[in-house]
């Protein structure tokens, strides 16, 4: 059986909330989803392209370097991806990919273009994956599996696991992990909890951060809604906002305070409101009208540049007929394109930023994204890019 038959690829329709505003069905709405010369086709004859569409002061020579490494998953596997599924990738080579097609279950692949094998032990009982909703990396070779209210500490190549029961549950995957302090941090978006709520090793809260929660039915999710990576910084991360606008925040884990904010305007980013988000979807979607660009992931890297990963409007896109009603629609992977921002950590400058013709899904660490595919009979792949900044 193919990926279609998980039934959660449908958590991202959208529906509405008494005020008229974009509210989710569990997971929220997860959309697929100087002027330099463009870049030539790679050489494996995937048509990518890429340019340079902003610079900052010291980097006029900076340019960015992709190279595609290979493929994870594929019809013929065992165990399917979905279009959910998360990367970790390990330093002996090995890929960790979690969720996939079936509840509760992970995969690991020993090498690009390896078949999948079953990852650790489906089950909700100690140490089994429980319901998994992210993959985050962890002390050596080991991740964990975000669950609903749950930590899944998983080792070895087969999946040695412990659990770690959460003073808080919450049905997001929008976590990070900052190993060496042993803190988990997490996304919440619905009350009584605030934006961003930190977790000690042992599943209790260690601090609650960021955006108050909005009481009652009249809210938008996504003023709460944001994604969340590392930072160089000792016991910190950044977040950003999914939607509306270009803003990024340093927090610390462990106390709670608020250590950095910046806010930008781009060319290439046009600021919305949740009007505008709504009027998009019950136009079609994707479908209909050029999306809204939004946040795929952020993090700090090792050598202290800020990337942010996000997706925008395809350059070629254009409308689309089908019969299937507007809010039920999946969007379409090839309405949007990818941007590449970079910056400096301590200033919130633009360093380079690069459009490419590919919608980027994850981050996975400093210097691998990934592209997400579907292809005609519902089976997922993900595409294993290697970037290097150039200066």
């Amino acid at each position: 059986m193919g990926a279609r038959s998980n039934p959660r690829e449908f958590s991202d329709l959208v529906v509405l909330n008494r005020s008229g505003l974009p509210s989710t069905v569990m997971m929220g709405l997860s959309l697929i989803i100087g002027c330099g010369p463009t870049s030539p086709a790679l050489d494996n004859g995937a048509d990518f392209r890429s340019e340079v569409v902003a610079r900052g002061p010291g980097c006029d020579a900076c340019a960015l370097e992709f190279t595609r490494l290979g493929r994870l998953g594929g019809p013929s596997d065992t165990v399917l991806l979905s279009n959910e599924t998360m990367i970790v990738a390990r330093d002996d080579g090995s890929y960790i990919a979690a969720p996939t097609s079936r509840n509760g279950e992970a995969a690991i692949f020993d090498s690009l273009g390896a078949s999948a094998r079953p990852y650790g032990a489906s089950g909700d009982g100690p140490g089994e994956n429980g319901r998994i909703l992210n993959v985050v990396p962890w002390l050596g070779d080991s991740t964990v599996f975000a669950g609903f209210s749950r930590l899944t500490v998983l080792s070895g190549d087969l999946g040695q696991g412990r659990t770690i029961r959460l003073e808080r549950a919450s049905p997001s995957h929008r976590t990070v992990s900052l190993p060496t302090y042993g803190i988990v941090v997490r996304n919440y978006s619905y009350p009584p909890d605030r934006q961003f709520v930190a977790f000690s090793s042992d599943g209790a809260v260690l601090a609650e951060m960021g955006a108050d929660p909005q009481p009652g039915m009249r809210r938008d999710v996504y003023v709460a809604i944001g994604e969340v990576g590392p930072s160089q910084r000792p016991g910190a991360f950044w977040s950003a906002p999914q939607r509306y606008r270009i803003q990024m925040d340093q927090w610390d884990a462990g106390d709670g305070s608020h250590l950095r904010h910046f806010e930008d305007t781009a060319s290439w980013y046009s600021p919305y409101d949740s009007a505008g988000l709504t009027n998009f979807i019950f136009a079609g979607n994707d479908a209909v009208s050029p999306p809204p660009p939004f946040l795929r992931g952020i993090r700090e890297s090792a050598d202290s540049i800020l990337w942010l990963l996000y997706s925008t409007p395809a350059r070629d896109w254009s409308p689309t007929r089908d019969s299937v009603p507007a809010l039920q629609r999946r969007l379409r992977r090839e309405a949007y394109d990818g941007m590449i921002d970079l910056r400096d950590p301590s200033s919130g400058r633009v360093l380079l930023t690069t459009w490419v013709n590919l919608p980027f899904v994850q981050m996975v660490n400093d210097s691998l994204l990934v592209d997400r595919q579907e292809d005609e009979d519902g089976f997922w792949a993900f595409d294993v890019y290697k970037v290097r900044l150039r200066r």
